[in-house]
């Protein structure tokens, strides 16, 4: 074992630190299978780590920082969570406000309750009156609420565990009507002050608004002013991590600096100390993500190892990053952000190296070099994190290789003299018109970018490798030189892997084909769907919306349905532009809409490029073997239904007791009704609803039961 593996204590520790957790947590949610294998893991690791040199220091290392880590975890699992408070409520705004002409959302720190204050931060939610007071709220700005419920979120569900309220402490939220507030003003924070003046200097002196979002998103890592269309093609071409504040903003933090201490050989630890402090500041400034913290510590570890001429170990210092994140914030073992940072530089650090000899090969002279080294970078990252976007979003970039290889070049041009930029703004303001010349190369890249996730087959549904990506991750260790075997043989192994994950990905990412034709309602609370299987043909039956869009592509992803064959609207849609983007994602060939809105349906025609149905009432449709039908009593639309294998299944629309008396009569009652608001006039033998509180056994709680399927 010691002469096959290139060992590095630090980065198995944080293996088996992260096993641990995981385990844990595992069990906390019930999950035993998950919590059995992640603890084996942690005992494998261990195993491996008391086979080397210095066997008693790694053991005795291991159990004090597993205990650690026990701890924590156990201490966030049952003490992180906050109690429900009901009264009188004062609390600070920080500088994350939002708001609309309906709406105001903040985020308040310093909560006092009653006149007792409470740790931690909370989320406000404020229902705004049309001639609203409260605009122009800023951090350091207090806010009372008379009388109101402080609740408590929770962390039932890890899964969905949001990384904003956990990474930044927010433990309660707050609901109320703007006549429940007061507000005083007051005087905000150094942090939220100095995030105030990056801001005005930016949005102030570039016109684009896009752009001047993105240059804030790449200072800051906040991407609150990103407008949904520009950050999507963003993601679908591949390069959202550029929004993410990481290694690229440390980096160039780190030379900035250093060109202020060039030519001074003395004071060592002065200069060390004074780094860390500026390093320190931007991470607070950047509200401590996770990204930024382990290119935080890994910049610190660099700089102390060059401070004293020590040899710096990437994989090692990478593994101190993560078990000192651990350590502290336990549940980052499931936010994304952490996961996608640690699993980038993981995969780079082994991939880089032998990327960039096979690239070399292949593109001579000193310009090849230089893309051979991006090609390198960019392959290595995406490698590392495909089974995380693949089990979190369920989607590959197909053109992520070719943009990072156009527009990285441009972007780090962009971010570098941005970063300059501000700086020298800070000092001297008068020189703010150096900052239109980046607004117009953002502009650039913002227009590149959309032109590139535009293109055909720009992101693709993908499933999640599951238990697989384990194996992945290691197959990545063997190809990155830490596993001490000759050539033929490793090129033999890597091949069989190779050859084994081929195969792995294609099976998983293959249609699935049912055996019997079912209906599957979903809990959708805001709207009911449900999926209808026959003759293998899938339908998409009820409202899609901005609301319950992410979960139900969710639903079906996880079901690996890549392809509807029809989308069924059974009320007049809100939202169109959930239905076509639903229908992009799905590759839909039909859009059945029950409306009388031409120019409703000529616009999802004509933007999604689908075969688009108008249904009208009181004629029965026909698509493939499904009948549908819409009623309508003195021109009030009632409802409609759909026929599937002879079963009927009735969704009302104007729930008004005589017209579902009307309603009733003219269907003759139904086989199956759905519903999410609780009727009595309609005959049915299934009643599916998210929430009620009758008692029929024959009513259908989806938000208790989640998904519910019957054959058809």
């Amino acid at each position: 074992m010691k002469k096959i593996i290139n060992f590095r204590l630090l980065f198995f520790l944080s293996v088996a630190i992260g096993a641990l957790i995981l385990g844990i947590c595992e069990m906390f949610r019930h999950n035993y299978l998950w919590a059995s294998l992640s603890l084996s893991a942690f005992c494998v690791m261990v195993v491996i780590i008391s086979l080397f040199q210095g066997r008693r220091v790694n053991i005795i290392i291991t159990l004090v920082l597993s205990l650690i880590c026990l701890g924590s975890t156990l201490y966030t699992l049952y003490f992180w969570e906050g109690k429900d408070q009901k009264g009188q409520i004062v609390l600070t705004l920080t500088d994350q406000i939002t708001q609309d002409q309906k709406t105001l959302f903040a985020i308040g720190k310093d909560i006092e309750i009653n006149g007792k204050k409470t740790k931690g931060k909370a989320q406000i939610f404020v229902e705004l009156d049309d001639q609203s007071y409260l605009y122009g709220l800023r951090a350091g700005d207090k806010v009372m609420v008379y009388s109101g419920d402080l609740t408590a979120l929770k962390l039932d569900n890890l899964d969905y565990l949001n990384s904003q309220n956990y990474h930044e402490n927010i433990k309660y939220v707050i609901r109320c009507q703007e006549f429940d507030i007061r507000r005083y003003s007051g005087e905000s924070d150094i942090l939220s002050g100095f995030r105030y003046k990056l801001k005005d200097i930016i949005f102030k002196n570039i016109s684009d608004s896009d752009a001047a979002s993105i240059s804030y998103a790449m200072i800051t890592g906040n991407r609150d002013y990103i407008s949904t269309d520009i950050y999507q093609s963003y993601k679908t071409a591949g390069l959202a991590h550029i929004l993410a504040v990481s290694g690229m903003n440390i980096s160039f933090l780190i030379i900035c600096i250093s060109i202020l201490f060039f030519g001074v050989k003395r004071f060592r630890i002065s200069k060390l100390i004074i780094m860390i402090a500026f390093i320190g500041f931007y991470c607070a400034l950047c509200c401590f993500a996770p990204s930024v913290v382990r290119a935080a510590i890994m910049g610190i570890i660099m700089i102390v190892s060059k401070t004293f001429g020590q040899r710096l170990d990437s994989l090692n210092s990478l593994g101190f990053a993560s078990i000192l994140m651990l350590v502290f914030k336990p549940l980052y073992i499931y936010e994304l952000s952490f996961l996608l940072s640690f699993a980038s530089v993981f995969s780079i650090v082994c991939l880089y190296s032998p990327f960039v000899k096979l690239f070399k090969k292949i593109l001579r002279g000193k310009q090849g070099a230089k893309i051979a080294q991006l090609c390198a970078m960019t392959l290595s990252a995406n490698i590392g994190v495909y089974p995380l976007i693949a089990h979190f979003f369920n989607t590959f970039s197909v053109y992520s290789l070719i943009a990072n290889l156009i527009l990285l070049p441009l972007i780090n041009i962009a971010f570098v003299v941005l970063f300059a930029v501000c700086l020298i703004i800070l000092i001297i303001p008068f020189l703010a018109f150096l900052m239109a010349p980046v607004g117009w190369l953002l502009a650039l890249i913002n227009a590149l970018t959309r032109l590139i996730s535009s293109l055909p087959y720009a992101e693709l549904i993908v499933f999640s490798l599951g238990g697989l990506a384990v194996f992945y991750f290691i197959c990545v260790f063997i190809w990155g030189g830490y596993i001490n075997i000759s050539k033929k043989p490793k090129a033999a192994v890597s091949l069989i892997l190779a050859l084994f994950f081929a195969v792995s990905v294609t099976v998983t990412n293959l249609p699935s084909v049912y055996a019997q034709d079912f209906y599957m309602a979903y809990d959708s609370a805001i709207g009911e769907v449900g999926l209808v299987i026959e003759d293998n043909l899938k339908y998409v039956i009820g409202q899609i919306n901005k609301y319950n869009y992410a979960k139900i592509k969710k639903e079906l992803i996880n079901q690996k349905i890549r392809k509807i064959d029809c989308l069924i609207i059974t009320s007049k849609p809100y939202d169109a532009q959930a239905l076509i983007d639903f229908g992009e994602d799905f590759s839909i060939n039909k859009i059945a809409l029950i409306t009388d809105d031409w120019a409703l349906c000529d616009e999802i025609k004509i933007k999604s490029r689908k075969d688009v149905i108008q249904i009208f009432d009181n004629i029965n449709y026909k698509i493939n073997d499904l009948e549908i039908y819409s009623y309508s009593y003195n021109n009030i639309r009632l409802g409609s239904h759909i026929l599937v294998n002879g079963k009927k299944i009735l969704y009302p629309l104007n729930l008004d007791k005589d017209k579902l008396e009307i309603l009733n009569t003219l269907s003759v009652g139904c086989d199956v009704l759905v519903c999410n608001k609780y009727i009595e006039n309609i005959d049915y033998m299934l009643y599916l609803i998210y929430d009620c509180d009758n008692a029929d056994p024959n009513i259908i709680k989806l938000s208790q039961i989640n998904n519910y399927t019957f054959s058809l």
